[in-house]
Parts: C-alpha cells; sequence; structure tokens
C-alpha cells in the first residue's frame, strides 16, 4: 500500500500528510493517457501567440507602469500583467527573482508544500518479443520495502498495442536513479524485470540475439526522465506535505492553495 501512496503521490509516506492521503482520487474524473503527448495540448493553443523560445527568466518585477521580466539575455520585456506558472519546484530553488520580494504569506505556503518526484523509465521492446500480460494495465512488482524501486509497470501494449513499459519510481527512489548513468538505470530496470519473470517462461527466448540471460529480450530504445535535475521543473507534481492544513476550501485562512493563488497587489503579476 505504501509503495502504490507513493506512485500516486510522488513522496515518500514518511513526507505525506495522512489528513491528505485520499486527495487524489477526490476530483470525480478519469485517468487519461494522450497518446500524442501533452505537446498536442499546447500546440492547440498556439495559433496566433506570440511565443518566446530559449527565454529564461530571471526577474519578474512590478512597478506603477505593470511588469518587467527580465531574461537570462539582459533583455527585459514589459506588459501591463504577467501570469506566473511557474513550477512549485522553481519557486522553491528561488531561481526566478521577484521586485518585489513576494510576501510572507506567499512564502510560507510555496515553502510549506511538497514538491515530489515521480521518474519514468521508459522501454522499447521487439514487437515480436513481448514477455509480459498483453491484458493487464499495471505490471506490479512487490517489495519486501517501502522504497517503490521498479514496484509499477504502465504497459503501453494494453493501451496502444506498442511494445513498451513504462517503470514509475517516486520519491527518494526517483533521486538515487538520477545518480545514476542512463545505462545504469536501464541495466537495473532489466535485472528488476528478469526478477519478476524468473519463474515463466518468456514468449521472446530462443533464438534471438537480443535475448539475453535470464530469457528476456533487451529494450531496443529506452528513454530515462530526471525531472528533479531538470532546472525547469525541479520535481514533477505537489502534494500535500506533513504539517498542512486539514481544510483547504476558499475563503479557509489556513489555506497554502489560495495563498499561493493570490495576485501580488496591484494585481498586475497574476499566478
Amino acid at each position: 500500500m505504501h509503495q502504490n501512496f507513493q506512485t500516486l503521490l510522488n513522496a515518500n509516506v514518511t513526507q505525506l500528510s495522512t489528513l491528505r492521503y485520499g486527495d487524489a482520487k477526490t476530483v470525480p474524473a478519469v485517468d487519461v493517457l494522450l497518446q500524442p503527448g501533452f505537446d498536442s495540448v499546447v500546440n492547440k493553443l498556439l495559433p496566433g501567440l506570440n511565443v518566446r523560445y530559449n527565454s529564461t527568466v530571471t526577474t519578474i518585477s512590478q512597478d506603477a507602469q505593470g511588469v518587467a521580466v527580465t531574461l537570462a539575455s539582459g533583455e527585459t520585456l514589459r506588459a501591463p500583467y504577467a501570469l506566473v506558472t511557474l513550477p512549485l519546484g522553481v519557486l522553491k530553488k528561488g531561481t526566478v527573482k521577484f521586485q518585489p520580494p513576494l510576501p510572507a504569506e506567499k512564502q510560507t505556503a510555496i515553502a510549506s508544500m511538497g514538491m515530489g518526484v515521480l521518474d519514468k523509465v521508459v522501454l522499447v521492446f521487439p514487437p515480436d518479443q513481448i514477455f509480459w500480460s498483453k491484458t493487464t494495465d499495471f505490471l506490479v512488482f512487490a517489495r519486501n520495502d517501502s522504497s517503490g524501486r521498479w514496484s509499477n509497470w504502465l504497459n503501453y501494449y494494453k493501451m496502444w498495442r506498442m511494445p513498451v513499459l513504462v517503470a514509475l519510481n517516486p520519491a527518494d527512489t526517483a533521486l538515487r536513479l538520477e545518480a545514476m548513468s542512463n545505462a545504469e538505470v536501464i541495466a537495473d530496470a532489466m535485472a528488476a524485470l528478469r526478477l519478476m519473470y524468473a519463474n515463466s517462461r518468456s514468449s521472446a527466448a530462443g533464438g534471438s540475439n537480443s535475448t539475453k540471460a535470464g530469457g528476456l529480450p533487451e529494450p531496443v530504445q529506452a528513454y530515462v526522465t530526471r525531472w528533479a535535475a531538470d532546472p525547469y521543473a525541479r520535481g514533477a507534481y505537489s502534494y500535500y506535505a506533513v504539517g498542512n492544513p486539514k481544510n483547504i476550501t476558499v475563503g479557509n485562512p489556513q489555506n497554502i492553495t489560495d495563498a499561493l493563488a493570490e495576485p501580488l497587489r496591484p494585481a498586475a503579476v497574476c499566478w
């Protein structure tokens, strides 16, 4: 159970508020995967917009004339309003400076909310050597600890008939894997899969040059995410940490999410 909560909420169980354990599934919605990727949503919004690529923001300043945004190149952009959509992890790092400094209640909200890590390892196998169940959404590797290391695998064959497994590694386990090279991470993932399928006959075994010890094929492609190390993310998702208030309804004076969403006065910088 701890492994599932850690993967769902991307933090160690010792960091998660027990008052908020059920929050991830309280919203009446279903889980959805976008086959073209999330950039397909962004691309729908692009027409008519002036999008500046490779423009890293270093400072957001507010004065009587509006907002000035300074870029790493030294260029300054001015506008009547600015909408801040920086990830919580970037706000926690303080790499973007605000002038004047953020109010105390907003700084407290940023500091108190948790920012977790959920990294993925995508393994693509030969299409004629699928060794796992084709009918289950997830593969689960039961461990005798709460690390969650290689415990949850998303089965892309069930969804899109693709010979792909996606491992989900949360929290401290993800951070430890980020300290390893891609080759080391992939080797560690394959070792876990070989342990999971040690007592079953692989449909891939027998005659293929790509099949190695343990009867499983080697992946033909792989991709490893590193969200904690990404300077434009510094994590994957936020979570309610130990000490966060139980009641986060609108109007509650302890509502840290309200404090984070409050515009800066005068309301030129919105969140």
